[in-house]
């Protein structure tokens, strides 16, 4: 009983952002290959995709609809990606590993925000658009 509360406590913020079918991937489409995995990866993952390169000017303005961000940046440049997903009433965003920061785990908390930290290669099964 006790592994499967741990497996909800842990799975269950997962399966909330999971499910959102259209997604934008903030990251160097350019020049890091886990960004184009990552977009690669949540297509197969039965998701609408739109790759964001803020480093070209690219912005999140724009894309509809929009459920679920996928930030795999710096945490500084993370700060003003967060504000647009504020502006635009997202509700989800999952952060790769390396690309949160207190500053913007305290930002998803003020604006009620869901916020997930994990890697979407590891943790979303390809071939299922729920998980």
């Amino acid at each position: 009983a006790t592994v499967s509360v741990l497996y909800w406590r842990i799975r269950n913020p997962m399966d909330k952002i999971a499910r959102r079918m259209h997604w934008a991937v903030v990251g160097n489409h350019h020049k890091n290959p886990t960004a184009v995995r990552v977009v690669d990866h949540l297509r197969n993952c039965g998701k609408t995709v739109t790759a964001v390169t803020p480093s070209k000017g690219e912005t999140l303005k724009g894309i509809e609809p929009l459920e679920a961000v996928n930030f795999i940046i710096n945490p500084v440049v993370g700060i003003d990606v967060l504000n647009q997903v504020t502006e635009l009433g997202v509700k989800h965003v999952w952060f790769q590993p390396g690309a949160c920061s207190d500053e913007l785990r305290e930002s998803c908390k003020k604006h009620d925000i869901s916020l997930y930290e994990g890697c979407v290669l590891v943790e979303m099964s390809a071939g299922s658009s729920s998980l």
